[in-house]
């Protein structure tokens, strides 16, 4: 695929009928008082939803706009980018296609991060139109320490045989303690495993 071109994207929706020019002007000064990215203030206004502005966004690059919900993920291709690099260009790596990779981006018009995607993952790139929420959601899920912990827990499990354990006990808290966030999540890890 071509090196993507810089877009407004305020222009695209009202080219696409999502946005009308009141909406627009309303948004960008929203934008200017607050420093967020105008399609988050846009869906923040009730103007659009994010789904909407993704589609649009695809259909203006010609791109496939890919709803990450029900992707099957192969983990060993996602994690070609590491994740500092997947959350800080807001990008995914979707599918290795042997000469280049298909990534998920939530905004494919920044052309600083496909540069350095591009260079990053030493391969052409096919891009994909992603929702933020999605993307995160699946970011947080495919980078987290799942199997590390899951193993932890369950050789502890096995240490500690079948007898209950609670865990402000076991950590040392004091009465009124147990509701605390480490306790609550320790407790989660293990009934999880």
């Amino acid at each position: 695929m071509a090196r993507p071109e810089k877009i407004r994207l305020g222009e695209i929706l009202m080219k696409q009928n999502l946005l009308s020019e009141e909406q627009l002007t309303l948004a960008l000064q929203q934008q200017k008082v607050s420093g967020r990215k105008l399609g988050r203030v846009i869906v923040e206004c009730g103007f659009a939803s994010e789904q909407a502005i993704s589609r649009a966004l695809a259909r203006q690059l010609s791109v496939v706009f890919l709803s990450l919900k029900s992707f099957d993920f192969r983990l060993e291709v996602v994690q070609t980018l590491p994740e500092a690099q997947a959350r800080r260009f807001r990008a995914i790596v979707l599918e290795d296609l042997g000469d280049r990779y298909r990534v998920g981006m939530v905004d494919p018009t920044d052309l600083f991060a496909y540069d350095e995607l591009v260079r990053l993952l030493r391969r052409e790139l096919e891009l994909c139109v992603v929702m933020e929420t999605e993307f995160l959601a699946a970011v947080d899920r495919l980078y987290r320490r799942t199997g590390e912990i899951s193993g932890l827990a369950k050789e502890l499990t096995a240490e500690l045989g079948e007898m209950p354990v609670e865990f402000g006990d076991f950590l040392g808290l004091s009465a009124g303690q147990e509701d605390a966030p480490v306790v609550k999540l320790l407790q989660t890890v293990f009934e999880e495993a």
